[in-house]
């Protein structure tokens, strides 16, 4: 068995700047757990676009080169207050996700300014479902199970009216799919948090901050005996 991650900084545990998805990490603490390979494309800062793109391409290439091998992928998504761009320099190339570049909200970029002014929630929301659609269409059709949730705290991604007819049905194919873990019931950081642990960057980040080993194990375990997906 292959078990793929990907996601944002918590997924990576970023520690003094830098990220380890290959620290103590849930990922690394399932597949330690089940004797599975392990492979973390997180990156922190990541945009949902990045994280289901690259996702997309790693998979394929993955089940190409392991045709008859069960593929299972964690896939931690963020707020929809993340945008990218394509920048003059490849600022990762070893994800070969060409020029590519993550931007939160509050950069200050001008291009990314101007994109804040022009912020929508149902666009943004719509364009959200529709690719986790499309995505998990996608890991169907190649036969590879998953397991999709929010790290980001319940609440950040803000409710919209779900009737409306450019999202209702993405929403209610969303809200059916028992592979997701929906925004709106489901936060890594409130799990986290309702466990009674403590972010260690909490000063900066309140509790939407990064979450240490102990919580990652946790976590793993929690996801190994809850979700029976492994």
């Amino acid at each position: 068995m292959i078990l793929y991650s990907n996601s944002d900084s918590y997924g990576v545990l970023p520690q003094q700047g830098q990220d380890t998805p290959y620290g103590e990490v849930y990922g690394k603490f399932i597949a330690d757990q089940i004797g599975s390979k392990f492979i973390n494309r997180g990156r922190s800062g990541s945009c949902n676009s990045r994280i289901m793109r690259t996702s997309t391409r790693d998979l394929i290439k993955l089940r190409s080169e392991n045709p008859n091998k069960k593929i299972q992928a964690l896939i931690s998504l963020t707020t929809t207050y993340r945008t990218e761009t394509w920048v003059d320099t490849n600022v990762h190339p070893e994800d070969q996700d060409g020029h590519f570049k993550s931007y939160l909200a509050g950069d200050g970029n001008p291009l990314i300014k101007q994109w804040v002014m022009q912020y929508n929630n149902e666009a943004e929301q719509t364009n959200l479902l529709w690719q986790v659609l499309m995505f998990t269409n996608t890991l169907k059709s190649y036969k590879i199970n998953y397991l999709i949730w929010w790290g980001t705290k319940i609440g950040v991604v803000k409710p919209i009216e779900y009737s409306n007819p450019f999202i209702k049905d993405f929403y209610q194919k969303f809200r059916k799919d028992k592979n997701i873990l929906s925004f709106e019931d489901f936060g890594f950081c409130n799990w986290c948090l309702d466990q009674g642990h403590i972010p260690f960057d909490h000063k900066q980040y309140g509790d939407h901050g990064h979450h240490g080993p102990e919580a990652h194990k946790q976590f793993a375990e929690y996801l190994i005996a809850k979700k029976s997906v492994f």
